[in-house]
């Protein structure tokens, strides 16, 4: 009320659903979810002003610790699967860095494996400058004075005096620095640190906005993403729409209709499944085949959290897109007039989403994946499914003891690895 914060166990309105995150007892925070961001309307000239909410996002606690802590350990490197991939070159993690627990999960952080030091990481910098890939994260803004990031630009769809380079809600700003953090000695170091990072702003100073300006961005990135190395956009929202209402099909069309010239472009676009426990053929862009849709992993890595959507196990072609990766007690980058600190742990499938789309970067970057955004999909499963068969150490268990499917009837897909 009145733009304070306030701590629900669980509470509905006419905006988004929140819930404490139960994950941390006592922790002053919530978690976003995306409820019915107000009902889909009937579909007329081509437009889709359905409301979208991030896809989940912590409030920032009113006692925020002045500084970010690791609450995982880097896995050591495994060797190199049968068949080989191009890698990008590691460099060692900077003293002083601190290693957030999904990029340690998805191994984008190592044990070793490549560098002269302890931790090794992938060296963005390395590559070669016509090779650079730059993510756009089409969210809140992204905070472009923070020193933690590499903006590279922006445009807003929310009106000249709204700033892409300006992050008043901090989501945008967290989901870059877990893309792309810095690794320089301070702060955090993202899974393709030092990547450049172009701000899409078409959510406003309270996380909401509209699916037609997500179209509108997507658009604009099969225009002049070209020329700005634009491969990727991470897309860490989700509407709600409902699968019996006539609007259904005709919505669901048109935008996934986009997503689709943007994957036939060479633009790779992975989307946060959303919070709300449910299928994500209720969520835009979610539903859409050709995105790479992230689910959220709890805090061992071992299952699909209960607040996390899913795709059903039955549906064959949903699978095949839908990815899991870390969602819950992630340390990123936030604005410093979110927290002074210009960290903060959150949780949720926003923050789950980023972590594929920095893999999918790199795995560009190293030249393994081509050109088209149907083979960055088809390489990260691969890679998902070796890993999965793969053993740590000398003691022959497996990496994660992930169950892919808690229940018979959710799919929450292979936990990604950071193996480009």
């Amino acid at each position: 009320p009145g733009g304070a914060y306030v701590q629900w166990m669980r509470a509905r309105a006419p905006g988004c659903a929140i819930v404490r995150d139960a994950s941390r007892g006592g922790y002053l925070s919530t978690l976003a979810l995306l409820g019915s961001c107000g009902a889909g309307p009937a579909l007329a000239q081509q437009s889709v002003p359905t409301d979208v909410c991030t896809g989940g996002s912590q409030t920032p606690p009113p006692a925020p610790s002045p500084s970010p802590s690791p609450s995982a350990s880097p896995s050591p490197k495994p060797s190199t699967p049968s068949g080989g991939s191009a890698q990008l070159t590691r460099t060692s993690v900077a003293d002083g860095e601190v290693a957030p627990r999904g990029v340690a999960m998805i191994e984008a952080v190592t044990n070793g494996g490549g560098c002269a030091g302890r931790l090794c990481v992938a060296d963005v910098d390395a590559v070669a400058a016509a090779q650079r890939v730059v993510v756009a994260v089409a969210d809140s803004g992204v905070d472009q004075t923070h020193p933690d990031l590499n903006f590279v630009g922006g445009t807003s769809w929310l009106g000249a005096d709204d700033q892409p380079g300006s992050d008043a809600y901090g989501h945008g700003t967290h989901v870059a620095g877990i893309v792309g953090a810095k690794n320089t000695g301070q702060g955090v170091v993202g899974v393709a640190p030092n990547i450049g990072i172009y701000s899409l702003k078409i959510l406003d100073s309270r996380g909401n906005g509209v699916l037609s300006d997500a179209m509108r961005a997507i658009k604009w990135v099969m225009s002049e993403g070209a020329a700005k190395n634009i491969k990727v956009i991470n897309l860490s929202l989700a509407g709600h729409v409902d699968p019996t209402a006539s609007y259904y099909k005709p919505m669901v069309d048109l935008f996934c209709g986009v997503c689709k010239e943007a994957s036939d472009a060479g633009i790779t676009i992975v989307a946060a499944a959303g919070n709300d426990g449910r299928n994500i053929n209720e969520y835009i862009p979610a539903v859409c085949p050709t995105v790479i849709t992230v689910t959220a992993l709890d805090q061992d890595g071992k299952l699909g959290t209960d607040w996390s959507n899913y795709a059903d196990a039955s549906d064959a072609a949903a699978k095949t897109h839908t990815f899991a990766a870390p969602g819950t007690a992630i340390v990123s980058t936030v604005p410093k007039n979110v927290v002074n600190s210009g960290y903060l742990e959150l949780g949720g499938t926003s923050m789950a989403a980023p972590h594929v789309a920095g893999i999918a970067a790199n795995c560009i970057m190293s030249g393994y994946c081509n050109s088209t955004a149907a083979d960055a999909m088809t390489k990260i499963r691969e890679a998902a499914r070796t890993r999965v068969q793969m053993t740590k150490g000398s003691n022959s268990t497996p990496w994660v003891s992930y169950t892919q499917s808690p229940t018979s009837s959710k799919w929450y897909g292979l936990l990604v690895w950071s193996r480009f």
